[in-house]
């Protein structure tokens, strides 16, 4: 009995001390204005759903099921290959690369498939002109409606183009998806990963279905809800 009771206190203190993703990503240090994770350095496991597979080749997100600001991060993980959707556990070390808080030499493990992706956290396109707006949607699967085209890839150069909500301008980079024909003056509503790149945080769409004409009905999207923000 004594055994039992003892094993059932070490299981529960251990599902106490989990550490989550917000643990690693939420701080109010800006550190030299990247806003650096208090973790840096330790060996964590975590869970979470994959978002968005294929940056920087095979790299991936994942988010925490509730979704939500401080609830994503990116894994520098070489060797499992998740799809999105699929709830992983990953164990590595928390680390700061150009600003950008990742989990790196990680070993990953599949627990399940097909589950639903995190709700999209609504942001503006301004908000991602600060770190100190900006930061907390890192990692993050956010949305953007009504976003007008404000400057073209060949203004910004690296495929990238300039949209604003009228909060102030973001880029869309093409890490994951590139393959976009836009105009300057088209609206958008859009999808993607918020990430820190070149001393900017973007938005990173997935696929083309994440790229779309302001006001085009797409259910597993919930646009209308995304819109109905703004109204």
């Amino acid at each position: 009995m004594r055994y039992i009771i003892s094993l059932l206190l070490v299981v529960l203190i251990g599902a106490l001390s989990a550490t989550t993703i917000y643990d690693i990503q939420y701080t109010t240090n800006a550190g030299n204005g990247t806003y650096p994770s208090p973790m840096v350095g330790q060996i964590v496991t975590v869970e979470g759903i994959v978002t968005a597979i294929g940056m920087q080749g095979d790299k991936y997100f994942i988010s925490e099921p509730q979704g939500g600001a401080w609830r994503g991060i990116f894994v520098f993980d070489f060797a499992t290959l998740p799809q999105v959707g699929d709830l992983v556990s990953v164990t590595g070390t928390v680390a700061e690369y150009y600003g950008v808080t990742e989990l790196s030499y990680v070993t990953g493990t599949i627990l399940s498939s097909g589950n639903p992706l995190p709700p999209l956290t609504h942001i503006t396109t301004g908000s991602l002109n600060s770190g100190a707006t900006a930061e907390q949607y890192e990692g993050v699967l956010v949305a953007v409606s009504r976003a007008t085209v404000s400057s073209d890839t060949a203004t910004n150069g690296h495929n990238q183009f300039g949209i604003n909500d009228g909060t102030g301008e973001c880029l869309v980079d093409d890490d994951m998806y590139g393959d976009y024909n836009v105009s300057v003056g088209q609206t958008l509503d859009m999808i993607g990963i918020c990430h820190y790149s070149y001393d900017m945080y973007k938005v990173f769409p997935r696929t083309a279905q994440d790229l779309l004409p302001y006001g085009t009905s797409n259910a597993k999207k919930s646009w209308g809800r995304i819109k109905s923000i703004y109204r």
